[in-house]
């Protein structure tokens, strides 16, 4: 389901643009697409870990719940 530019809402749409725009441009590891978003949202949610208690922190963490980890890892494969 597609409702944001392609993807399944803004936060997925926004992460994957930051993602693809970044220099050097992401690289995920996995050999399978699930892989591929098991580490990227692991990735994510320890950088979130390592953040002090308090709002950013809270906001943060329910902007990555709501991202579609396996539809950005699908656009990194021929899955």
């Amino acid at each position: 389901m597609s409702d944001y530019n392609g993807f399944t809402n803004w936060e997925t749409w926004n992460l994957r643009n930051w993602m693809i725009n970044e220099y050097p441009p992401a690289q995920p590891e996995g050999d399978t697409a699930q892989e591929i978003a098991d580490n990227l949202r692991e990735q994510h949610l320890d950088r979130v870990g390592d953040m002090p208690d308090g709002f950013e922190r809270d906001a943060l963490t329910a902007t990555y719940e709501a991202v579609n980890w396996l539809e950005i890892a699908e656009t990194f494969t021929d899955e």
